[in-house]
């Protein structure tokens, strides 16, 4: 991320590529993440938002809301992620199925071990990366 603008302004930022090798084990078997942040999220540019709707005692116990999931560059990763799909849904799609499509050996996507499909529209959208369309 880019440390001279706002966080706000960083959140408009989008990412050259989606999907990142959240950790060694994952990695050594080409399984790539994307994810959101776990339960209620105020953003930089003053919305809350809560990508995990449907959760309720499961966040006291969520592994999400620990971890190297609140180092500060991670969290500001994930909600820049849920910014992307709050703000242009159909441009992260596009540009996920382009990341995935472009890459040069095939690769599992793990998406969302935090976060939750807040939306059918978001389920949808994630339906159309899977059928590459």
């Amino acid at each position: 991320m880019n440390p001279v603008l706002t966080a706000a302004e960083r959140l408009t930022v989008r990412p050259k590529k989606l999907l990142t090798a959240s950790n060694r084990n994952l990695a050594r078997d080409n399984i790539l993440s994307w994810t959101l942040p776990a339960g209620p999220v105020r953003l930089a540019d003053g919305r809350t938002v809560n990508p995990c709707p449907s959760a309720g005692i499961c966040l006291r116990a969520c592994y999400a809301m620990n971890g190297t999931y609140r180092i500060p560059s991670v969290r500001e990763r994930h909600q820049c992620n849920l910014a992307y799909v709050l703000d242009d849904l159909p441009g992260w799609t596009a540009h996920m199925i382009t990341e995935i499509n472009t890459r040069r050996q095939p690769v599992i996507v793990r998406i969302h071990d935090a976060g939750d499909f807040f939306s059918v529209l978001r389920g949808s959208s994630v339906c159309g990366v899977m059928l590459g369309r």
